[in-house]
């Protein structure tokens, strides 16, 4: 066959019933600078007569001198016809062109001039849609995007999209008969067919230059930029993954082109969970099941509905950061997520991975000083992630949701912007703690500085009717925004509800609060982490052993448990057990005090360990031990629920609660409660759990 292929380039026109389409693309093959004599035109016909023939037949009669053929496939295909257009063709080269799209005249010289048999000529898509207000990127388009920075160049086919896309290349005619369309492939068959040309003969890509001219005009239709779901396209979507997967074995060397390839193939199926959630969680299991966790992520961006702002969040490990991810883990809806770096301010704990995993979907990071009061750490939060934002949405829908939580506080501001470019983005705003004062009431520090997504911000928020010019902190006035902007508003429990609108001078502002909040407990430890923890032998010593992870304050919380078990005698104090799981900062401090106190042996203190594990080991306790904040006296009412007692109850282990009279905590269940403070009351509790 190669032996009558004549230098040229033959054009491949895949067909099916396209008479209401095919005549631009007639038209502009006339005006083509390349000689007719060195190109033909295939046009091959798939499907039912619509008088598509005889369109072609009759522009042939005005056109002699123009080298078209008509070529009839028995069995419709667009694999099919394409394979027939190669085995008719009669130059050593080829090109696509799809029916509805159409070609600039110098197209053809300038692909044949670079055409060589170990190279594919790549050049540049233009997308024209079909009606004025369809969204489309024209020349900013993906293809484009990550060609254009190699314009003029022959590289390796791992930089650049080759795989992609049928259009917009030409290659070796002869190869290409030895490869052919896999006609099992209805959808998706353009990707293995130029990713397995490429691989198997270890085919270079010159990209042309610009000044080339040779412009694909790609018509982009409504109805092709969301495709119709039906088991088709899905089981389409898999066997072409599966055919990828193989390619990727036989040709290591080229990971990069066919992860890529891969990873477009699980953004298809991403969007069609984004379209269609009722299909979402199908195919996410199908996904995890054949996809390393980088493409799992890529599926989510695509069919994720919710976008959240945490300043901090996983893998540091950050009480604020984990209960947000278990936040959207509970959620059930796959995410993208703009955070903050941290660097050495906290420490990574790679296992709380495992509680978003199977949701999250693309991460960016701002990266720069973390802050909670900067004036400039918020402007520069704002101004990079209001990129990030731009950067997710360039390949996607717009998101439906937005999720936002404070403790840091600058998530509510970066959210409260992105409301005001997207006025119908749901927004969820979360506070875990008062933002405005601090545990004495006192008014958090913070400067509000100037800098123009805030003269945006507050712009929408006059008009929503509301004032922001009595705000007289940073903190306060992120208060309010997610107040006026909101779609609604998270509170951790009733008392911290209540407090926090009290605190609001506006009533209108508070009556629209009262609306739109509604309070939730923490979420306890996911279903997944307790499904991945082993558990540790139990301990059989003859002890009772009760847990305490956090911090230690020695005039409040733990620190009557310390003077309770002074108290003891020693033939009580043996037969009980305290460990303690403090941060670093903390340990010789409050090693040095149970020494001195004579309690070494029943109280251990040890470093603060990751989620996963502190799981594992507090499931080996026979009670847990959780402390109220003593705050009453300075603010009126106590606002504060510990988070960590959501993850006690849902461990099963007893709990015991050190109590401030009507905090939160001394109306959730707990197993044993005494007053915090109270030696003599903490000293019966003991010898309640000994007696056991």
């Amino acid at each position: 066959m190669s032996k009558d292929l004549r230098w040229g380039i033959s054009v491949i026109v895949a067909t099916y019933m396209g008479a209401d389409r095919i005549g631009r693309l007639l038209e502009c093959l006339t005006t083509q600078t390349l000689d007719r004599s060195q190109f033909e035109v295939l046009c091959c016909l798939n499907g039912p007569e619509d008088g598509t023939e005889a369109l072609i037949t009759a522009f042939m009669d005005r056109h002699p001198n123009l080298g078209i053929r008509i070529l009839h496939s028995e069995v419709p295909g667009l694999g099919r016809a394409r394979n027939l257009g190669f085995h008719q063709a009669q130059f050593s080269y080829f090109t696509n062109v799809d029916d509805d799209d159409w070609i600039s005249p110098r197209y053809l010289e300038s692909l044949l001039a670079h055409c060589r048999e170990n190279t594919v000529v790549m050049t540049y898509v233009c997308n024209i849609p079909e009606e004025v207000d369809q969204p489309t990127g024209r020349f900013d388009n993906y293809l484009n995007i990550a060609t254009f920075p190699f314009a003029g160049q022959t590289v390796t086919a791992n930089d650049v999209p080759v795989g992609s896309a049928d259009g917009a290349k030409a290659a070796s005619t002869r190869l290409a008969l030895e490869v052919l369309y896999d006609v099992e492939i209805t959808s998706g068959l353009d990707v293995v067919f130029w990713t397995e040309l490429v691989t198997r003969n270890s085919l270079r890509v010159h990209v042309l230059s610009i000044i080339d001219h040779a412009i694909y005009y790609r018509h982009v239709r409504p109805e092709s930029m969301s495709r119709s779901i039906d088991e088709e396209f899905l089981t389409n979507r898999f066997v072409v993954i599966e055919r990828l997967q193989r390619l990727e074995k036989l040709y290591p060397r080229y990971s990069t082109l066919i992860s890529n390839s891969i990873g477009g193939q699980i953004g298809h199926l991403g969007a069609v969970g984004f379209e269609w959630p009722d299909r979402y969680q199908e195919l996410a299991d199908h996904v995890q099941q054949i996809a390393i966790p980088e493409r799992t992520a890529i599926f989510n961006h695509k069919a994720a509905t919710t976008l959240a702002i945490c300043y901090v969040y996983t893998p540091y490990n950050d009480a604020s950061a984990i209960t947000a991810a278990k936040r959207l883990a509970e959620m059930g809806e796959p995410f993208d997520i703009i955070t903050h770096s941290f660097g050495k301010l906290r420490q990574f704990d790679r296992s709380t991975n495992l509680i978003d995993a199977h949701l999250r979907g693309q991460c960016i990071t701002v990266e720069g000083t973390p802050s909670t009061n900067s004036a400039a750490g918020m402007a520069h939060f704002c101004h990079e992630g209001a990129a990030a934002w731009k950067n997710l949405q360039s390949d996607r829908p717009p998101y439906k949701k937005l999720y936002s939580r404070v403790q840091w506080p600058f998530s509510h501001a970066l959210a409260a912007f992105i409301k005001v470019k997207q006025p119908s983005i749901y927004w969820i705003a979360e506070f875990s703690d008062p933002l405005s004062v601090d545990i004495k009431g006192e008014l958090r520090p913070g400067v509000l500085g100037d800098f123009p997504e805030r003269k945006k911000i507050e712009k929408r928020v006059a008009k929503q009717g509301f004032d922001l010019a009595g705000a007289r902190t940073a903190n306060e006035w992120l208060e309010w925004v997610a107040y006026a902007l909101a779609d609604q508003i998270i509170f951790t429990n009733d008392n911290q509800m209540s407090y926090m609108i009290s605190r609001i001078p506006h009533s209108e502002l508070a009556d629209r609060v009262r609306k739109i909040s509604v309070a939730i407990p923490h979420p306890g430890v996911p279903q997944q982490i307790l499904d991945a923890v082993e558990d540790l032998p139990a301990i059989n010593d003859g002890r009772k052993h009760i847990g305490y992870f956090g911090w230690f304050y020695a005039k409040r919380g733990v620190g009557e448990i310390l003077d309770a078990l002074t108290a003891m005698p020693k033939s009580e104090r043996r037969k009980v057990c305290v460990h303690m799981f403090i941060p670093h900062h903390q340990l010789n401090e409050v090693r040095h005090l149970i020494h001195h106190q004579h309690l070494d042996t029943s109280v251990k203190v040890h470093q603060y360990v990751n989620y996963m594990e502190f799981v594992r080991i507090a499931r080996t306790m026979d009670w847990l031990l959780v402390a109220d904040s003593l705050v009453t006296a300075d603010l009126g009412s106590n606002p504060y629920l510990p988070s960590k007692y959501a993850d006690y109850s849902s461990l099963g282990i007893k709990i015991w609660g050190l109590i401030e009279p009507g905090s939160p905590l001394s109306h959730s269940h707990l197993d044993l409660s005494t007053e915090a403070g109270d030696c003599t009351e903490a000293l019966a509790a003991l010898r309640q759990i000994i007696a056991e």
